[in-house]
C-alpha cells in the first residue's frame, strides 16, 4: 500500500527532524560536552535519512568545526565517521550527476572539503580526493581543481587515477590561462602554480598524451607546459 509506505516515511523524517532538535539543544547547552562528535555524528546521519541537503551540509559543517575545535573521538567513532562522510558526499555526487542542480553540486564539494581536511589519510581518501577535484571541475573552478588533481597525483603516482587527474590538471591549466586572459588576470594574481605531466605524442594518433612514466612533474606557473 503506497499511502501506508508514504505515512511511514513522513513519521521517519519527523522522527529524525525531532531527534536532530534535541540534538541542537544539547549542543547549545553543552558545548563542552566530551560526547560533542558522537552528538554532531548522529545529527548527520539524521540529516542524512531526511534526505534534507541544507540540513545534510550544515550538520557536516558543525561536525567539521567540533573537530577542529580539537573534540576527540575514538578510533572506532573516527572510521565511521570518515565512511559516512563518504557515503554521504558520494550520494549527493551522484544526485547531481542526474539532475545537474548547481546547488547540490556546490554542497557536495563543502562535504569533499571537510572530509579532506580531517580524513585526509583515511580509508576512501584517494578516491574521495579524486571526486573532489572533479566537483570542482564541474563548478568551474579551475585553479582549484587543478591543485586537487594535482594532489590526487602526488598521493598515487602510479594509481589508477594519476593520469586522468594529470590530463584534467592540464585542461584546468588551459582554460584558467584562458579566463586569466579574457579578465587581464596575471597568473600570480590567482596564486595558480599547478604542476604538469610532461606530454608524449602518440605513436598511432600524434596526439599529445600524459606519459605516466614522467611523474611526478615540473612544476611550473604562468608558463605553457613543456612537450617532449
Amino acid at each position: 500500500d503506497m499511502t501506508g509506505v508514504a505515512g511511514l516515511q513522513r513519521y521517519e523524517v519527523s522522527a529524525y527532524a525531532k531527534s536532530n532538535e534535541a540534538i541542537d539543544q544539547l549542543i547549545e547547552f553543552a558545548k563542552d560536552d566530551a560526547e560533542m562528535v558522537r552528538y554532531l555524528a548522529l545529527r548527520l546521519e539524521n540529516s542524512y535519512k531526511m534526505h534534507e541537503l541544507s540540513e545534510t551540509v550544515k550538520s557536516v559543517a558543525l561536525l567539521g568545526n567540533a573537530l577542529e575545535q580539537g573534540f576527540k573521538a575514538s578510533e572506532k567513532r573516527k572510521a565511521d565517521l570518515e565512511g559516512l562522510l563518504a557515503e554521504v558526499a558520494s550520494y549527493y555526487h551522484h544526485e547531481y550527476e542526474g539532475t545537474l542542480n548547481p546547488a547540490t553540486l556546490d554542497a557536495t564539494e563543502k562535504i569533499y572539503r571537510i572530509y579532506g581536511d580531517h580524513f585526509a589519510d583515511g580509508k576512501n581518501a584517494y578516491v574521495m580526493r579524486y571526486n573532489h577535484a572533479l566537483s570542482l571541475y564541474q563548478l568551474e573552478r579551475w585553479a582549484e581543481a587543478a591543485v586537487i588533481y594535482e594532489k590526487v597525483i602526488d598521493l598515487q603516482p602510479s594509481g589508477k587515477f594519476a593520469e586522468p587527474a594529470a590530463h584534467r590538471a592540464l585542461v584546468c591549466y588551459i582554460k584558467q590561462q584562458n579566463l586569466n586572459a579574457e579578465t587581464g588576470t596575471k597568473a600570480e594574481d590567482t596564486n595558480f602554480c599547478p604542476v604538469f605531466p610532461r606530454l608524449r605524442a602518440s605513436r598511432v594518433t600524434g596526439e599529445w598524451a600524459v606519459d605516466v612514466a614522467y611523474l611526478p612533474a615540473v612544476r611550473v606557473c604562468g608558463v605553457k607546459p613543456h612537450m617532449v
